[in-house]
């Protein structure tokens, strides 16, 4: 099974080809992947950047099985020209096609390229987080809060295989947004509201891990002095500051593979509510 996933929801666009078998969809995954700079013109060429990514991954079009977007928060232009696309290509094909939210993405990202670190910490009977938070402009960051768990919640949002061990992403609350210069305190008392996370002590305690992933961390300056004053064993996933298209197949694996859904309308995700023309 063949899957192309765009990622153009922020400056730098993210083209993934991501082959694996239909019996154990998860597992043994083949990426072919190519990302560019908005700087390189990418809106203008996209279709050809897409072309690109199929020859290397030695296949055509009408070979993939299914079609799948980061529908935001991000870029305004660059996620609605990234849906657009993929609404064509499985229209076209009679395929597929699946929107994923951008945080989703950011948190498989991070859950993936610290696989190895996450398991060690879980088998040693500790928690740990996964925060995503998205640059929405304004000086405002969007984000949410993910644990990584060996057992499957009831909002479960992807499942990570590492050496024959695996885990689950499971979502622990309501998207938010925040100022950015006030991101730690208000991640602490949303943190502290949601059930079953033992967050009656947690911020006293430095022995349990946070990673902290997505554009704000990039962008947002103001986060850094806030960081420095927590307890907690933290890190800033350097490979997950921007979303990645592989990340992005994985997610739509496996909500294909936890719904046998044969595919959704996918619409643009705004942090904030779109008002397309005022009234007058």
């Amino acid at each position: 099974m063949h899957i192309l996933g765009i990622d153009s929801s922020t400056d730098r666009l993210s083209i993934a080809v991501t082959s694996c078998s239909e019996s154990e969809p998860l597992k043994n995954l083949r990426t072919n992947a190519l990302q560019y700079s908005r700087q390189s013109g990418f809106m203008k060429s996209i279709i050809t950047l897409t072309d690109k990514v199929l020859k290397r991954a030695g296949i055509d079009l009408k070979d993939i099985d299914m079609f799948c977007v980061n529908r935001g928060p991000g870029d305004f232009t660059g996620t609605r020209i990234g849906i657009s696309v993929i609404k064509a290509f499985a229209l076209a094909n009679d395929k597929p096609s699946f929107g994923i939210d951008s945080l989703n993405v950011y948190t498989m990202q991070a859950a993936s390229q610290n696989a190895g670190k996450i398991l060690q910490l879980i088998s040693g009977g500790l928690r740990v987080y996964i925060v995503p938070a998205a640059d929405i402009k304004r000086d405002e960051v969007f984000f949410c809060i993910y644990e990584a768990s060996p057992n499957a919640g009831n909002n479960c949002q992807g499942k990570v295989f590492y050496k024959n061990r695996e885990f689950f992403i499971n979502k622990t609350g309501n998207n938010i947004i925040v100022e950015a210069g006030e991101f730690i305190n208000s991640f602490k008392k949303y943190f502290e509201a949601l059930p079953d996370t033992g967050s009656q002590d947690y911020f006293e305690k430095a022995n349990n891990t946070l990673f902290f992933c997505g554009t704000a961390f990039v962008n947002c300056s103001s986060i850094a002095t806030g960081l420095s004053e927590l307890k907690q064993q933290f890190f800033i996933s350097k490979k997950s500051l921007y979303p990645d298209a592989q990340y992005l197949n994985m997610c739509a694996i496996y909500r294909l593979d936890k719904n046998s859904a044969t595919g959704e309308r996918i619409i643009p995700y705004y942090a904030r509510e779109f008002i397309p023309f005022k009234k007058k």
